[in-house]
């Protein structure tokens, strides 16, 4: 059974709504601030009837008591008043009250409000868990979709498809650690880092539209043949900036286009496809060029040896303030082990 707490400094008032809820509701009184605050501490109503005119503690200050308790902060707060003074309603509403029941007391109408107002809680529950599932499921469908794509990327070609896996784990620590040393507070947000921590593995996409001589060749590219494998950071922007025009800027695949098109550009601005330079490089494609660039030196390749950890983590120092953000930097030379420890997992897996 619902809980109907009722406060108010008239004791007449108090057993009129009691006897005419009794039968429909478990109702709980209270003729004081000081002693409806004393029965929250230990209990949630579902709704509360609050007088206005009251010693002491009026209506308007004990409904901001109730309202800063975190059991209570949204719960319906229905005011009860002889008063037909529209100034004072006002006031009510624009603390959070939700409705106003005018002495004295009607039984009929007062039940009528209090079922309203519960109904709509309920509704309002019920609808935030709707949005809740629905949310989480299209969470899970842009997931499998991510996870797809990358599919399809490695069956046609295994190289691309490891090193997504590896870049995206790399970008993930990276994230990580920027995030915990606040390097970038108004930027990396929880939803800011879901977002990219999903985009990240579509970073690749535009080498599908590579051809298998250029992306296959076992042996060093040509300058012909690198200038064309250049172009797969426009072909991957260019499929998402499509994807983005049909589902909106707010999609995690606006931060994806942007990781595809970018993460080829240089802090100096002699990056490719369009010579970005600084700031003007989306944080998505700064973050994630550092991790991209790790994986390709310490990754075997037909035509070069892999490169150590160390050796690796020397060569992007090196590029701190040229090709890569000096405050991301700052943070990847704090958490190398973690990029050292990472490998070695994927090296152990390889093995297996």
């Amino acid at each position: 059974m619902e809980t109907v707490l009722i406060i108010d400094d008239s004791g007449i008032n108090l057993r009129t709504a009691k006897e005419a809820l009794d039968d429909y509701y478990n109702v709980v009184t209270a003729n004081s601030c000081k002693m409806a605050l004393r029965y929250l501490e230990k209990h949630t109503p579902d709704i509360i009837l609050l007088d206005i005119q009251m010693p002491e503690v009026d209506g308007f200050e004990t409904l901001k008591a109730i309202r800063s308790l975190p059991q209570t902060e949204d719960t319906p707060i229905i005011f009860l008043t002889a008063q037909d003074n529209v100034a004072d309603e006002i006031h009510g509403l624009e603390l959070g009250a939700v409705d106003y029941i005018h002495k004295p007391l009607q039984p009929q109408i007062m039940r009528m409000r209090i079922r309203t107002q519960l109904d709509l809680a309920h509704y309002q529950d019920h609808l935030e868990e709707i949005i809740m599932q629905k949310t989480e499921q299209v969470a899970r469908v842009e997931t499998a979709l991510v996870a797809s794509l990358n599919d399809l990327l490695e069956i046609r070609d295994g190289m691309t498809g490891s090193h997504v896996r590896r870049t995206a784990k790399y970008f993930e620590i990276l994230l990580n650690a920027l995030d915990k040393a606040h390097t970038f507070p108004d930027a990396i947000t929880p939803d800011y880092k879901a977002r990219l921590l999903r985009g990240a593995p579509l970073h690749d996409l535009g080498k599908v539209g590579i051809s298998d001589n250029t992306l296959l060749k076992p042996s060093r590219l040509s300058p012909e043949e690198m200038e064309f494998m250049r172009q797969h950071s426009t072909f991957g922007g260019q499929a998402l900036t499509h994807a983005v025009e049909i589902v909106g800027e707010d999609s995690f695949l606006s931060d994806a286009r942007d990781m595809a098109y970018y993460h080829h550009e240089k802090w100096d601005g002699s990056g490719y496809p369009k010579g970005l330079a600084g700031e003007d490089i989306p944080l998505s494609a700064r973050i994630l060029a550092v991790a991209d660039v790790y994986d390709a030196l310490t990754s075997q390749r037909s035509y070069k040896d892999a490169f150590s950890h160390e050796k690796a983590v020397s060569i992007l120092l090196d590029e701190d303030g040229t090709s890569f953000d000096p405050r991301i930097m700052q943070v990847f030379r704090q958490i190398t082990d973690e990029f050292a420890q990472a490998k070695a997992s994927f090296s152990s897996e390889a093995k297996a």
